[in-house]
């Protein structure tokens, strides 16, 4: 077998590797009390109440962002500052985190092999590798956390903001499926039919009743999986409707919206607060801000998505909604 080079595997390695194997097998083996060091297992505290997962959709370079390297290769006006923890940040970037590091924790053993991003997106979205044989299966890490950890409210469990090509419930079933409404200071308007002035809500219920009524065989004996989701799906939205308590979660004051920086971005982490503090049955909730794509011009002004305004983006809308929660 010859060296490929590359590859830098030739047939003397694999018998090396090989005896390094059976000689490591044969010393435990050698000794009956030889033990393998293991790492206890955490401890679970269970004490989150919910999850605002933060989407970036694109990939930063963790380089240009979290994990920056001090250097001729950054922007003349980095900024780059040391604070406890050993985190280093640019104040240029992230002027508002950068006084929250306190609250920050960064993992930098966070890796993935994925070099193109629909793969990329499915493992941050099922934290899962992709595999053709069971793609269709794996459900979203939201939709999981959703169905351990769901409790009783007029909420979907899974909220997913601002975000494109998100991932459902697969085989968990249509009620963790992401409600996914386009966040704005009015709301969502067809939470309410207000065509009948103040009878309104009165015809919705008759006519919700007499649906009800007719479709009954099939609720009580749906055909598959897929009509009992959808017989869910009505139920839930129909608890949704005219409750002022599930109307405010979506509405918010045009001054939130200038503090979060008047962007879809920052007004989806408004509505992501809304829907935890409203306490009305959502626990994970993802919201995605794109346009990270950038393999040159990352600090050209005339470049419209430039990292500037990336980052200054995340770092005004996040900053205030840990400051709000």
């Amino acid at each position: 077998m010859r060296d490929c080079g590359q590859h830098g595997s030739t047939r003397r390695h694999f018998l090396f590797g090989a005896a390094a194997s059976l000689a490591s097998r044969g010393l435990l083996s050698a000794h009956p009390d030889a033990e393998v060091s293991t790492s206890p297992a955490a401890a679970l505290r269970n004490s989150a109440r919910a999850c605002i997962f933060i989407n970036l959709q694109g990939a930063p370079s963790q380089l240009d962002t979290f994990d920056p390297k001090d250097g001729p290769w950054n922007p003349a006006d980095v900024d780059l500052r040391q604070y406890p923890g050993d985190i280093l940040l640019s104040r240029k970037y992230f002027p508002n985190l950068s006084n929250l590091t306190s609250d920050l924790a960064l993992l930098r053993s966070v890796q993935s092999r994925e070099a193109a991003h629909e793969r990329g997106q499915y493992v941050i979205q099922t934290a899962h590798a992709f595999n053709p044989a069971v793609v269709a299966e794996v459900p979203h890490i939201g939709a999981v956390i959703s169905k351990e950890k769901s409790r009783s409210g007029k909420l979907p469990p899974f909220l997913a903001l601002n975000m494109s090509g998100v991932r459902g419930p697969a085989f968990l079933g249509g009620q963790y499926s992401p409600l996914q409404p386009f966040p704005n200071p009015n709301g969502i308007y067809t939470l309410q039919h207000n065509y009948y002035g103040q009878q309104s809500q009165q015809v919705f219920e008759d006519k919700f009743a007499l649906l009800t009524a007719l479709d009954a065989p099939l609720r009580q004996n749906p055909s598959g999986q897929g009509m009992s989701d959808y017989t869910a799906m009505y139920s839930q939205a129909r608890g949704m409707m005219y409750d002022d308590s599930i109307d405010r979660v979506f509405k918010f004051s045009a001054d939130d919206q200038r503090r979060y920086g008047s962007t879809q971005f920052g007004n989806a982490l408004i509505t992501a607060r809304n829907a935890i503090q409203g306490n009305q049955g959502a626990i994970f909730v993802t919201a995605g801000l794109g346009g990270w794509d950038q393999h040159f011009n990352m600090f050209d002004p005339a470049n419209g998505s430039n990292y500037y305004r990336l980052t200054n983006t995340l770092d005004l809308a996040l900053s205030n909604l840990i400051g709000d929660v």
